[in-house]
């Protein structure tokens, strides 16, 4: 099953060996990779990346997906989870639209969907990382039912950390 969950306007999908260069040009764009700690990826970083993605497929049932149109199989952004622990029971969510797609609600819509992909089986909580200048990552967080938590540093850069916790299992 390569799709994970379909919105309004939305397909979350695993990605595939075809999407090598709608994932660079995602990723080695200024503007998308503005306040990622690593900033716009090479070609090489790119492969690198799609083989660690396509690799943890095989083994774990999170990871980063590809985010198309439903009337488009070509992705216009990706989303999904990354381990913050080698155990795989700590996530942050992950969510980037290529500028074209931005502002359109999009981002919301699909984060909606894998925070409720990842509630089915069973991952109830998660965190984000987001750059304090990036206000619409924190509109989309807060959209989605994520709470302040603090403001933090990762990886040396100043951060506010927002954190969701699945409401449903904590009233149990």
């Amino acid at each position: 099953m390569n799709n994970i969950a379909k919105t309004q306007n939305l397909i979350i999908r695993k990605i595939v060996d075809n999407d090598f260069e709608a994932l660079f040009n995602l990723l080695s764009n200024k503007e998308v990779m503005r306040y990622s700690v690593r900033g716009p990826y090479s070609k090489e970083q790119t492969k690198d990346l799609m083989l660690f993605i396509l690799e943890r497929y095989k083994k774990y049932p999170l990871g980063i997906w590809a985010v198309t149109e439903k009337h488009n199989d070509v992705p216009i952004g990706i989303c999904g989870f990354i381990p913050l622990e080698e155990d795989d029971t700590q996530y942050e969510i992950s969510y980037r639209l290529l500028p074209d797609f931005q502002g359109k609600g999009f981002a919301t819509e699909a984060a909606m969907a894998i925070r409720d992909y990842a509630a089915g089986i069973e991952i109830n909580e998660f965190i984000a990382f987001v750059d304090p200048k990036n206000k619409p990552s924190i509109r989309v967080a807060e959209k989605i039912g994520m709470r302040f938590l603090k403001n933090d540093t990762y990886k040396g850069i100043p951060v506010v950390l927002y954190k969701y916790e699945n409401s449903k299992v904590k009233d149990e």
